[in-house]
């Protein structure tokens, strides 16, 4: 990968390195974790191709996973 810098008033500097915050529960918005439980569920029946399922139980699971990621 190259290295970017940057000149500016005559000086060369180097960018500040980029993270992704990792998403919390103190900073995750109510809207965004439904989001990513929907999303969750949504995944887990499409790997079972819609069939012998329970939404509900798909709920449920994705919910508890995006919590365990939540509180990592």
């Amino acid at each position: 990968m190259a290295k970017i810098t940057t000149k500016t008033n005559g000086k060369t500097t180097k960018p500040i390195a980029k993270t992704a915050a990792k998403p919390t529960s103190r900073t995750m918005t109510p809207e965004k974790r439904q989001q990513l439980i929907a999303e969750a569920a949504y995944f887990r029946a499409e790997r079972r191709g819609f069939q012998n399922g329970s939404p509900q139980q798909d709920w449920i699971e994705a919910e508890a996973e995006i919590n365990r990621l939540l509180n990592q």
